[in-house]
């Protein structure tokens, strides 16, 4: 049997197409090798490729072996805890209609609950079926333009907002929360963080000037877009992404760099930047100790402190700002007791810890950083949202809705977005094997 004809009676067994560019690469690599070698001792060069076909085994047998070792997996362990706070958050706002004063516009959002359900489902199965490696095709360009038109939405959003009549401390509440500024912040910079990956493998095998230029081009224009918002919470996102993604990228050789020196060049501003943020809200604390913020932050805990453990809370607060969306956790506690929270908690951080475990098993290098950079993101999404349903931080130092069950349409296009991209990774994670990908060439879709 000639190789050409071997090869495509493999690859005819093997029913997932994406892995057949791959494969084909790695059968003929083989064969070539043994014909060289067979070729060493002595034999014609017309007989040794068919000897070294031969020693191939059966080619619908091995065709079968691969077709069942690369067979395409689904993430179920993501995809359940997904959709039980996707539910689990619809449940909740309909059970919970008057028992919070919610916002006028909370009606529609009642209405809107499933349709939103069902825009996450569909946008999560379109990442799914995509092929993740679109994320190198063009990366700087994509990571450019993506920064580019989050700065134009965000600064147009900003000059939309009606604030002349707030000032001082409430300004950063109030507007936020009069304008879509900060939701575009902080889900634009959750969204942004798949494309710092692709730009960060783009350098790989750059020297210390490159990894200079990342860390400033993946940190400081989305942090300043978000501060501009402003949304500090996605400022934070953006940095701790942009830390853990380039520590990634050290760790596993992308720049040519001594380790220890790009350590200390990112560890040391970032805990420079989680002092000075800490000392700001002292200072803020201090100053303005009677603002909005602090008497919401006091009226969640006394919540939390006065709830039962089933049931509903002996003191209920019916002026709980946003309690169907970024303060849907409390209003479950308060209705539903403390176990209901700590089951609903649980599964929140739950989901990212499965993230990344799973990512630490991916062999490809760019399967694994994005994977590992959409744990992270929801991991800090959902910390942030349990710190302040528990009066931990107020709505602007962490205003952040949670994955999947918070309500709204950019929550889940973004939540679907990112489990979607992630999935899309996982299943392709024993696809191919641990390669540098071409970026110049078309990814296949």
């Amino acid at each position: 049997m000639k190789k050409d004809e071997y090869i495509n009676t493999v690859l005819e067994q093997v029913r997932c197409k994406a892995v057949h560019e791959p494969l084909k690469a790695e059968l003929v690599s083989h064969i070539d090798e043994q014909t060289e070698a067979f070729i060493a001792v002595g034999l014609p060069e017309e007989n040794a490729e068919e000897e070294a076909v031969k020693t191939m085994g059966d080619p619908v047998e091995t065709g079968v072996g691969l077709d069942s070792a690369h067979r395409p997996s689904f993430p179920l362990a993501v995809f359940l805890p997904s959709l039980i706070l996707l539910f689990t958050g619809i449940i909740a706002r309909y059970l919970g209609e008057g028992f919070f004063a919610f916002p006028p516009a909370y009606n529609i959002f009642i209405s809107s609950d499933i349709p939103n359900a069902i825009i996450c489902i569909a946008v999560a199965l379109m990442f799914y079926f995509a092929d993740y490696t679109i994320l190198v095709r063009k990366p700087k360009t994509a990571y450019a333009a993506f920064t580019l038109l989050l700065a134009v939405i965000v600064i147009w959003n900003v000059g939309r907002a009606n604030i002349a009549n707030v000032s001082g401390a409430e300004w950063v509440t109030i507007a936020f929360r009069n304008t879509l500024s900060g939701h575009f912040a902080i889900y634009g910079s959750a969204l942004l963080v798949p494309l710092m990956c692709g730009f960060v493998f783009s350098m790989h095998g750059k020297n210390f000037k490159w990894f200079v230029l990342s860390c400033f081009v993946l940190v400081v224009p989305p942090a300043l877009i978000s501060l501009y918002a402003p949304c500090l919470s996605g400022a934070i996102l953006v940095g701790i992404a942009a830390l853990a993604i380039m520590t990634i990228a050290v760790k596993d050789d992308y720049f040519k760099v001594n380790k220890t020196t790009a350590y200390l060049f990112m560890y040391i501003p970032a805990s420079l930047a989680a002092i000075g943020l800490t000392v700001v809200k002292i200072l803020r604390n201090i100053r303005y100790n009677s603002s909005t913020a602090d008497w919401e932050q006091n009226m969640i805990r006394e919540i939390i402190s006065e709830a039962t453990l089933f049931g509903s809370s002996r003191v209920i607060s019916t002026s709980l700002t946003e309690a169907n969306n970024s303060h849907i956790l409390t209003a479950i506690i308060a209705q539903f007791g403390l176990f209901a929270g700590i089951t609903v908690a649980v599964i929140l951080v739950l989901l990212p810890l499965i993230m990344l475990i799973i990512s630490s098993r991916i062999q490809n290098r760019f399967g694994k950083l994005t994977a590992f950079s959409i744990g992270i993101v929801f991991l800090f999404m959902s910390v942030a949202f349990i710190a302040s349903n528990l009066g931990y931080t107020t709505a602007m130092e962490s205003f952040v809705t949670a994955p999947f069950m918070s309500n709204g349409i950019f929550n889940a296009v973004t939540s679907g977005a990112l489990v979607g991209i992630f999935a899309s990774v996982y299943r392709r994670k024993d696809l191919m094997p641990e390669r540098k990908i071409n970026t110049n060439r078309k990814a296949n879709a």
